[in-house]
């Protein structure tokens, strides 16, 4: 996989980074009222949010909420590029619970109801 890593900095001190890549997500995957009508191949293109991480000297501060919309940010800039669909993110176990307040906060900003796998639509983003 190839990704781009950005690196995030307060008074010349990493606080975090995050990752992003490009990835495809079958359409089984997916709720069927997600996927296009008469879709003809098996995957989906997406940007997939593949590492997002915070120095623990900086939680608890909304740098890792920041760093999801400054990600997502990113994402839907190349979606309207490159006609992606889908914006993913895999969160390892360890990190489910500040995943899940991540993706509350989301839900709170967008207005709608996703997935703690966090599969979100472009459209569903830019139309909120």
């Amino acid at each position: 996989m190839i990704s781009k890593t950005n690196l995030f900095f307060w008074k010349s001190e990493l606080v975090g980074y995050i990752t992003l890549a490009t990835d495809t997500i079958g359409t089984k995957e997916i709720y069927v009222s997600d996927g296009l009508k008469r879709y003809k191949y098996s995957k989906y293109p997406g940007i997939k949010i593949a590492r997002l991480a915070v120095d623990s000297r900086f939680e608890k501060r909304g740098i890792g909420t920041y760093l999801l919309f400054a990600g997502i940010g990113k994402a839907l800039s190349i979606c309207n590029s490159v006609g992606c669909r889908y914006i993913l993110v895999d969160s390892k176990k360890e990190s489910s619970a500040s995943m899940k307040n991540m993706v509350s906060s989301l839900q709170r900003k967008i207005r709608k109801k996703i997935s703690l796998r966090c599969i979100l639509t472009c459209s569903q983003l830019l139309l909120n």
